[in-house]
């Protein structure tokens, strides 16, 4: 018997005690037993439990990032250069000049021991007494020794020919390019090239452009007619001198034996006269010569 049994049995056997000694009943007017007067334990119903409603979450809002607020900027206009005024260079005024001939290339020198040897044509202008002419008579100039045929040659009359330009009369090599000072001034000595033994001085230039041991050709530039030959109060003096002036000389045999027991080259590389002698008639250092007119 469980404990609920027992309980039960053990109460209904004293609430029938109870109501017998009280008179209330007898013990055969209750023919069931004690088992009719049991009393049954009291069962409590089952606890409802209402399901709670599922939990509804709220959605959360999404999360607002702070932008970052632009700066607003006003756009930039190009910048507008302003032009430049067209920088104004000084013009050089010409120089009056008469007009310079054509050069050409067909001109050759030649040379001579004997008879006359030829130069070139040296200058950019004509010839003509209001252009380049020699003054004076070679031999009758008042030249001696190894200078006896000198030339000298002048453009109009006073300083109308200094800075003008002197250019070779023969192809050759430059054996002397320098400032001699006393005498000559700046000069320029060239050998020719196809007959070594002759060579022509430049002399009383104003400026030099070439150097020793260049090769120069018929027509190359050497220097600018300059005013060192006469001092200023000789010029226009008695003999048709006129200063400035370019002084040309020739010179043969010049790989032969002069003074010192040097060749007369040894000299002329010095800017010095083969054999420095004054005397009135032509050593055997003086070529005669002439330049052939303008073509």
């Amino acid at each position: 018997m469980n404990k609920k049994g027992g309980l039960g049995e053990f109460f209904n056997a004293f609430l029938f005690s109870v109501l017998i000694s009280f008179g209330g009943i007898s013990v055969d007017s209750y023919a069931g037993g004690f088992d009719d007067w049991a009393i049954s334990p009291v069962e409590k119903p089952p606890r409802k439990i209402s399901p709670k409603p599922p939990r509804k979450a709220s959605p959360k809002p999404p999360r607002k990032t702070p932008q970052k607020q632009l700066q607003k900027t006003s756009p930039k206009l190009p910048r507008k250069a302003s032009p430049k005024p067209p920088r104004k260079t000084p013009q050089k005024q010409p120089r009056k000049t008469s007009p310079k001939l054509p050069r050409t290339t067909s001109c050759r020198a030649s040379f001579s021991e004997t008879g006359y040897s030829r130069l070139c044509w040296l200058f950019d202008e004509g010839k003509g007494r209001a252009a380049w002419h020699m003054s004076g008579k070679p031999g009758r100039g008042g030249y001696v020794g190894d200078y006896y045929y000198a030339n000298t040659w002048n453009y109009g009359r006073g300083a109308a020919d200094l800075g003008r330009n002197v250019r070779s009369g023969c192809a050759g090599t430059v054996i002397y390019a320098q400032d001699t000072g006393k005498g000559h001034g700046k000069q320029v000595i060239v050998q020719a090239r196809k007959n070594t033994d002759f060579a022509v001085r430049y002399s009383h230039l104003d400026k030099i452009h070439v150097k020793t041991g260049q090769s120069v050709a018929v027509g190359t530039l050497l220097g600018t007619v300059g005013d060192s030959g006469l001092p200023p109060n000789r010029c226009n003096a008695a003999g048709g001198w006129i200063c400035p002036q370019l002084y040309l000389v020739v010179h043969k045999n010049i790989n032969k034996t002069a003074r010192y027991s040097r060749t007369a080259l040894s000299w002329l590389r010095k800017g010095r006269a083969p054999l420095r002698v004054r005397v009135p008639r032509p050593t055997a250092f003086a070529a005669k010569f002439k330049v052939d007119n303008p073509r």
